[in-house]
């Protein structure tokens, strides 16, 4: 009997371990706590660890704003915001040339995601294109997401992008903007908890229901 209930009791907790095992853990970059703007070399999330270095707009600098809601913006606005080169007094909106950056993980991700506010550098027959790269411990290239946003030359618009590995290896991702004016917000990466970890856990568990059965059948033997 005590065999059989050790079996139930590591069966649910392999199946719920399995579970969590599949789920991903996703996390915001808020960028909440930085200096607000100000002309920054390089950005750490305070939240999440995350880092953003190498900025290719003409300044090569960072600068973390906040922008009013805006209709064209639902999904970023109103917002904190990864911007670079200056900002707009008031909450208003600004977007730097060609802006892009290489972002550095805490640990190994699955996704990571962000959308764009962009438009378009303001001249007839330049089409702007935004290139979200992947790379894992070895800087081997294990995703990307390469879009040519719709035309907008009067109004800024937004542009999801993302990628994913199902190796959960993503370490370093890189941005690249080319003849478009952008900035970014809704900021996201995802990780799969280790299986390694989670174990521990479940043994944990295994062990302490055991002992709480043995020692209520201790309790109904003495009672006996």
């Amino acid at each position: 009997m005590h065999k059989q209930f050790a079996s139930i009791v590591g069966f649910i907790i392999a199946c719920f371990v399995g579970s969590i095992c599949c789920a991903q853990v996703t996390e915001s970059v808020t960028l909440n706590g930085l200096p607000m703007d100000s002309f920054l070399s390089s950005v750490t999330d305070p939240g999440t660890g995350v880092s953003f270095t190498n900025s290719t707009s003409l300044d090569h600098d960072f600068v973390i704003t906040y922008f009013n809601a805006t209709a064209s913006l639902p999904d970023t606005t109103p917002g904190i915001i990864l911007s670079a080169n200056g900002y707009a007094n008031n909450g208003g909106i600004d977007v730097p040339g060609n802006f892009g950056f290489t972002m550095t993980l805490p640990i190994p991700s699955s996704s990571v995601s962000m959308i764009a506010n962009y438009v378009s550098l303001g001249l007839q027959g330049y089409t702007g294109s935004l290139l979200l790269q992947g790379f894992n411990s070895s800087n081997t290239l294990v995703a990307s997401d390469g879009v040519t946003p719709p035309t907008s030359y009067s109004t800024v618009e937004e542009q999801p992008l993302s990628i994913s590995s199902g190796s959960n290896n993503i370490v370093t991702v890189t941005m690249t903007a080319s003849s478009i004016s952008d900035n970014f917000g809704a900021i996201n990466f995802s990780t799969v908890p280790e299986p390694g970890t989670l174990s521990l856990f479940a043994a944990a568990g295994v062990r302490l229901l055991l002992s709480r059965r043995s020692y209520s059948a201790l309790r109904v033997a003495r009672r006996g």
